[in-house]
């Protein structure tokens, strides 16, 4: 993601004041190949922007056969007419003003992706911030974002944010970016070893100079790979993206690919930017893209506009607006499934889950086929039994039941969203019951998203619970390295720590039970010891059920003392009992 883009995640907010589709307005919905689109705007700009956006998708996978841009979460496009129809949908700046300057913005979700964008004055010939944002959806899509090396993820969406194409056929490809090119014209570059060690949490950590000349890097690296050396560095691209596809670890495929080391090609880009001679690709696809023909209209009705509306809000945690707006179309049509869906979701991130599940329940009743309906009415079911805090004991049988139940039905819906797995998994994981089959169901998630750092996550924590402590630990490693959300890395970095943790202190319980038992077979005792559960004595004659008892109890305090750290220098260990908590809150 780059910064100077405006790229919309789950933190922004919008105007308070009350949004609804404006009943002057004709809303209508296009259904392009790949995306649904709604908007204000007249039909002939909505077609437009459906096409410019098949089109690139479309060019992309002819350039990258082998890889994979259908994803389980639909894409819905809003077009709106103008700029006063569309600025209480846009993000806030610092001042908490709306940022007038921006003409559209890609939002990414774990159950549907928004674009959003206004047409006043025209549809733009480019729409550089989704084309680069839509580049990272297709690569993440395909490879996984934490298989993914950061200089080659931003360096491609860099690439790809000029496209054009002209008469439906011929396409332009890597425009130069002036700004990338005078920053790098009088700033050293980053020593390759640097660029290629830098991940997304320490890029978007850093600050704002070194993000810029690390962008406007990736882009002419990934500039010259693509037209430099006389365009000979294409298929070797192509290559090196094959071997990411099956995990080979970056550095080995860069090295294996362009047979050079990261010094040769830092002297060869450099030496690109000084000659100063960026040429762009035009090249006439053997077909015309046109998709105007496979195209279906239909009028939205303002009851359906603000759903989709209230949808977005909700998207971008603006719970306040998105509930108003969901009401204005529940107070029309209450059956409105959509509607109550989102409905359903805000209620829930305000904790009233009993409004939760009846919003719920009533999208399942007025449509039993919609998967979305299904897999939130567990999703509203499992976050019932998740604290203020985020911890969770285990689901109760009745709700677990109610839970898999529904995500059953969601996967027989929609086998490809892989949303119902993970929670299948996640549930698996709580109660404790049938590892095997949790891991199944988080594989097969990870299978249609791969990458994904939640999914790994959890993968590891299932893992862990069978005790395979270095795959887990493996995989919890990757993900802190890969991920630029912070709270995703704390949580990976904290699983990696557990692990160690609880491995050692395995390692020192077989190693003290094995001391005991050579301890005891020198008394004569015999040891049974069942798998990897306690040890169970095999009571000697001479032994009383007391001393057992006592031996037992010995073994548990001597197991919790390897596990506390020992007293430092100055340090006084206290053991006592602890008789009541209180809490001055």
């Amino acid at each position: 993601m780059k910064r100077s883009f405006v790229f919309v995640a789950l933190v922004l907010f919008v105007l308070s004041a009350s949004q609804t589709a404006d009943a002057a307005d004709q809303w209508i919905s296009v259904k392009s190949k790949n995306f649904n689109l709604i908007g204000n705007a007249s039909e002939k700009d909505i077609r437009s922007v459906a096409t410019k956006l098949e089109q690139f998708r479309a060019t992309f996978r002819t350039l990258y056969p082998g890889l994979k841009v259908d994803s389980s979460i639909k894409t819905t496009v809003i077009v709106f007419k103008n700029g006063g129809s569309y600025r209480p949908f846009k993000p806030r700046r610092a001042d908490g003003k709306p940022d007038d300057g921006i003409a559209g913005y890609f939002q990414p979700g774990s159950d549907i992706n928004y674009i959003t964008l206004s047409i006043e004055g025209g549809v733009p010939d480019t729409l550089g911030t989704i084309f680069h944002e839509y580049t990272h959806f297709m690569l993440d899509t395909s490879i996984g974002k934490a298989n993914i090396p950061t200089w080659f993820n931003e360096g491609m969406a860099e690439y790809y944010q000029t496209y054009k194409i002209a008469e439906d056929q011929k396409v332009t490809l890597g425009i130069v970016q002036s700004n990338h090119l005078a920053l790098l014209q009088q700033t050293k570059l980053i020593p390759f070893d640097q660029f290629f060690a830098v991940d997304n949490y320490s890029l978007h950590s850093s600050g704002d100079r070194a993000r810029d000349v690390f962008y406007a890097q990736a882009w002419a690296l990934m500039h010259y790979l693509m037209q430099g050396n006389g365009g000979n560095n294409v298929v070797n691209l192509q290559r090196f993206l094959n071997l990411l596809l099956k995990e080979t670890p970056p550095e080995t495929a860069f090295k294996q690919v362009f047979n050079t080391d990261y010094a040769s090609m830092e002297r060869e880009l450099r030496a690109y930017i000084e000659k100063n001679k960026f040429t762009a690709s035009l090249f006439t696809l053997k077909e015309k893209l046109t998709f105007d023909t496979q195209m279906a209209v239909s009028p939205l009705s303002d009851q359906s506009a603000n759903a989709h509306l209230g949808d977005l809000l909700l998207h971008i945690r603006a719970y306040a607006d998105a509930e108003a707006q969901l009401q204005k179309t529940l107070a029309a049509d209450p059956a409105h499934s959509m509607a109550n869906t989102s409905m359903g979701l805000v209620k829930m991130r305000q904790r009233n889950f009993t409004e939760a599940k009846k919003y719920l329940e009533r999208a399942i009743a007025a449509d039993k086929d919609s998967h979305s309906a299904h897999y939130n009415y567990a999703l509203v079911l499992s976050r019932e039994a998740v604290d203020e805090f985020g911890y969770i004991q285990k689901f109760a049988p009745e709700s677990v039941s109610k839970m898999r139940a529904s995500l059953t039905r969601a996967v027989e819906l929609d086998p490809k969203f892989a949303e119902s797995y993970r929670l299948l998994a996640f549930s698996g994981l709580v109660n404790g019951d049938n590892l095997d089959d949790a891991l199944k169901n988080v594989t097969q998630a990870l299978a249609i998203q791969p990458g994904d750092p939640n999914f790994m996550l959890l993968a590891a924590k299932i893992l862990l619970r069978q005790e395979k402590f270095d795959n887990a630990r493996a995989i919890a490693e990757r993900v802190a390295k890969s991920t630029d959300e912070k709270d995703v890395r704390s949580e990976a970095e904290g699983l990696v720590r557990s692990i160690q943790q609880i491995a050692d202190s395995k390692a020192a319980y077989e190693k003290q039970i094995a001391d005991a038992r050579a301890r005891l077979n020198a008394q004569g005792v015999q040891v049974v010891l069942p798998n990897s559960r306690p040890p169970v004595f095999l009571k000697r004659k001479d032994l009383t059920d007391e001393q057992v008892a006592k031996l037992e109890k010995e073994r548990e305090i001597a197991n919790i003392n390897r596990m506390i750290p020992p007293a430092r220098a100055g340090e006084t260990r206290v053991l006592g009992n602890i008789e009541s908590i209180a809490c001055p809150n």
